[in-house]
């Protein structure tokens, strides 16, 4: 399939680097233009979907739900460009290191990160790419991957991987505040019988789990409908569509916000085993020998605390 030759690329740009600084005025300073023109891109955009993707806030442009879920598609293509170039490239840059992320991981928690990592390392010229799949580092130019899996898949899908847990995924069982409003609100655990789950493709196993732990025999555990990646599941879960264990960063944020609700409380699956929750692992090919710029990442990694916000500063 060709490239759509009126797709605006300028403008999908653009709207990633307002989502990434939550602000038109940081965007254009990024890059080089006025804020004039972002707000006529983002304007445009608008118009295109039929959707409105900011709403400003004092001095900051908060971006809409399907904003963000846009911005991360546009950021696997930006980031897709980059690896296409380098893999084209006539002579390797050896300061170039190409990191595989899981999306959400890479949206969510690396993004925020990335100018601390090179300020400390500015020799360092960090590219990364996109794909919730364990990669083949045979067939790439990939150094390192961040993958969201859990604890048992060491001795399965990473056996022949080095592999480091570098943040716990932890969950929070949330619905939409107006299912919560409704004649059937979830005022106990059996209270989840009574509504579809909600789960992302990759991750059928989760449910099973919080169920197991809350001793609790849904009729229908596997019925409810499933999404491509973590952030459809909120939406979804914030739209009413059923019930969904939502990652605690954005379950805690949707809470505040009033769009989402923790019916059981935000700890009903605090004290779950560490094997059952969800993670993101750090995993490279055993026999590979690292390069210095690797080691500075992986040490850098070493030294984040993913869960607190200040330390994005």
């Amino acid at each position: 399939m060709h490239p759509d030759p009126s797709l605006p690329l300028d403008a999908l740009r653009t709207l990633e680097y307002c989502v990434r600084h939550n602000s038109f005025e940081a965007a254009a300073s990024d890059l080089g233009i006025s804020a004039h023109a972002v707000n006529q891109q983002i304007h445009a955009l608008e118009t295109l979907l039929g959707r409105k993707l900011f709403t400003q806030n004092g001095g900051q442009s908060e971006p809409s739900d399907a904003a963000a879920i846009l911005a991360r598609y546009v950021r696997e293509g930006l980031n897709s460009f980059a690896t296409g170039i380098q893999a084209v490239s006539p002579s390797e840059n050896h300061t170039t290191l190409i990191v595989n992320t899981a999306p959400y991981f890479a949206h969510r928690f690396l993004q925020p990160r990335l100018d601390q990592f090179k300020k400390e390392n500015p020799d360092v010229d960090l590219r990364l790419t996109n794909q919730p799949e364990t990669i083949s580092f045979a067939d790439t130019n990939v150094s390192l991957s961040i993958q969201h899996g859990y604890e048992d898949w060491r001795e399965s899908v990473w056996s022949d991987y080095q592999v480091q847990r570098i943040a716990t995924d932890h969950k929070i069982i949330c619905c939409s505040s107006s299912l919560m409003k409704g004649d059937y609100p979830v005022l106990t655990a059996a209270a989840l019988c009574g509504y579809p789950l909600l789960q992302t493709t990759n991750n059928r196993r989760l449910w099973q789990s919080v169920l197991s732990h809350l001793d609790i025999d849904h009729p229908d555990a596997d019925g409810g409908a499933s999404f491509p990646d973590m952030a459809s599941l909120h939406e979804a879960t914030a739209q009413g569509l059923g019930i969904g264990l939502v990652s605690k960063t954005d379950a805690l944020e949707g809470i505040s916000s009033g769009r989402l609700v923790a019916p059981l409380g935000e700890d009903a699956i605090a004290d779950m085993a560490e094997s059952s929750i969800p993670g993101f692992y750090l995993v490279y090919p055993k026999q590979n020998p690292q390069s210095p710029q690797a080691r500075a990442f992986c040490e850098w990694l070493d030294t984040q605390n993913w869960y607190d916000p200040q330390s994005a500063q």
